[in-house]
């Protein structure tokens, strides 16, 4: 079963991507990347803010998920189903800020290399109201296709960056209504009366 989470999933799942590549940049032993922040904001709002170092985490789409949308919600007794809740998919745009090249190139392979190694996470590498959980978040990097990324660049209104897409999914949001009374028919009786005359 997919966990679930309050409202604040979609902002606990950005952050928990934000937090591993932190633990793996910012404090990162290499000499090159150590120090490198990295922030949620997009690589506009940084450069509006003249931000040239740093490592992008950007939401930039929200979808349902099809194959989880219209799962049964579970029922607590026979009386009562809980509400539906909602399972999201999140699109991230991960894009390394830097005024080398070269730095800028190696943050996105360490980057890249992280998002692949880590695509399940659970339990204690979640953050706020997903962790703990044993039901797993998963990072797939996308491959969209040319148009598909100058799309998310052009709502920037920037110069496209070297940069990857992550799919992040598992997420779901939990209903604040209570479970609602269940009518459905638990039991039923059968009776069938035989005909034993026939009228001539």
């Amino acid at each position: 079963m997919v966990g679930m989470a309050d409202y604040t999933a979609v902002r606990d799942a950005v952050a928990t991507v934000a937090d591993l590549l932190e633990r793996h940049i910012t404090d990162s032993s290499d000499p090159v990347l150590t120090g490198i922040p990295v922030s949620t904001r997009s690589p506009r709002e940084l450069e509006i803010d003249l931000i040239t170092v740093a490592v992008s985490v950007w939401l930039y789409r929200l979808d349902t998920q099809p194959d989880l949308i219209n799962r049964t919600p579970p029922r607590p007794d026979p009386g009562h189903s809980r509400r539906r809740p909602v399972p999201v998919e999140l699109g991230l745009l991960v894009a390394p800020v830097h005024t080398d090249g070269l730095v800028q190139a190696q943050l996105l392979g360490r980057a890249l290399q992280v998002l692949a190694d880590h695509a399940t996470l659970a339990g204690n590498e979640l953050s706020g109201s997903l962790a703990g959980s044993s039901d797993p978040v998963r990072l797939t990097i996308d491959r969209p296709s040319p148009y598909d990324l100058s799309l998310v660049w052009g709502t920037l209104h920037t110069h496209m960056r070297p940069s990857v897409l992550v799919r992040v999914s598992g997420v779901v949001i939990d209903t604040h209504l209570a479970d609602e009374d269940s009518h459905r028919v638990l039991t039923s009786e059968l009776t069938v009366d035989q005909i034993v005359g026939v009228g001539s």
